[in-house]
């Protein structure tokens, strides 16, 4: 399980900036395809403090490469 915690620092209205809509990063590997993140959204809003937290293996890591575009290979962002 992946959760994203926000904690607006004050509450003044904001906007987004940076928005997820169902992300999907896949790793192709001899063995068959591992979906590493399946479907993940959120949004950051100006302001914020967001974090990402869950167990080891969730895809904390992955997530946070492909907001960056830097999957590493033979990881893909999926457009389903």
């Amino acid at each position: 399980m992946l959760l994203l915690m926000n904690i607006q620092a004050n509450q003044v209205r904001t906007f987004p900036i940076l928005t997820v809509e169902d992300l999907h990063v896949h790793f192709q590997l001899d063995q068959g395809v591992v979906r590493a993140v399946d479907g993940v959204s959120f949004q950051v809003n100006q302001g914020e403090i967001a974090g990402l937290i869950g167990e080891s293996g969730c895809g904390k890591s992955v997530t946070a490469q492909a907001v960056m575009r830097i999957v590493p290979k033979p990881g893909k962002i999926v457009d389903l």
